[in-house]
């Protein structure tokens, strides 16, 4: 199934309501951000326009509340207008001084993730019907711009990538990193956790797969001075 957007896409998030109904919500160039009914491949609404171009956006584990973040700094959350495929904007989360590279909420939906151009990536609780608030922020080593961040499965840590190919590894408990990796000659611009507690990395420039490094093993014995590493040149990053 596709859906045609007339210009560049920079960011997706798909999320299934109670009703059974697919909901799709595209961030573009234009400054906007469409709400598609995937079923019947159309766009069902626009959401109000951002300050610029749309870099980030997501939708929490229940597919209840959703986040667009823009190449301005501007974090909008927004949530489900009982009126079906209908979203409300509830709140805008300042903080960060240009563009949101990701933006993205914990499992428990609890708290929402915020990385920036501007070195820093924010912890937000975000419980519902309060004013979201910063709790922590993690600045990057000499403020190196953040391209990725991701929480872990069970919500407690952070994995960031920078622009100068470094990869930090946060809990949320604290500000100061646990550890960083260097490695990478360009940006990683996508970090994940996996359920066994490793994570894949990948660059702008291509290489000739992802890379694997176990956290578990390198965490538990820190006196290591590298991680190990499985290159798999057929590997895809999803």
């Amino acid at each position: 199934m596709t859906l045609v957007n007339k210009l560049p896409v920079g960011s997706v998030a798909l999320a299934r309501r109670s009703d059974g109904s697919l909901w799709c919500l595209t961030g573009s160039e234009d400054k906007a951000a469409l709400l598609w009914d995937v079923r019947r491949r159309q766009v069902h609404s626009r959401l109000p326009n951002h300050s610029d171009m749309i870099t980030s956006i997501a939708t929490s584990p229940n597919g209840r509340r959703w986040l667009t973040g823009s190449a301005g700094g501007e974090v909008s959350l927004w949530r489900n207008d009982p009126r079906p495929g209908s979203l409300e904007r509830t709140h805008t989360l300042s903080g960060h001084t240009i563009g949101i590279s990701c933006a993205n909420f914990s499992p428990d939906q609890e708290t929402i993730l915020t990385a920036s151009w501007d070195g820093t990536t924010r912890l937000w609780k975000a419980w519902i019907g309060r004013e979201p608030h910063t709790f922590r922020i993690f600045r990057s080593p000499s403020n190196v711009p953040v391209d990725a961040a991701a929480f872990s499965h069970t919500g407690s840590q952070v994995l960031t990538g920078m622009v100068d190919g470094s990869i930090g590894l946060w809990s949320i408990a604290r500000s100061n990193p646990e550890r960083i990796w260097k490695g990478h000659s360009a940006s990683v611009v996508s970090v994940a956790f996996s359920p066994d507690n490793s994570f894949l990395v990948k660059t702008r420039r291509p290489i000739y797969g992802v890379q694997t490094v176990s956290l578990s093993a390198s965490l538990q014995n820190k006196k290591r001075k590298s991680l190990s590493s499985l290159f798999r040149p057929t590997a895809s990053f999803y």
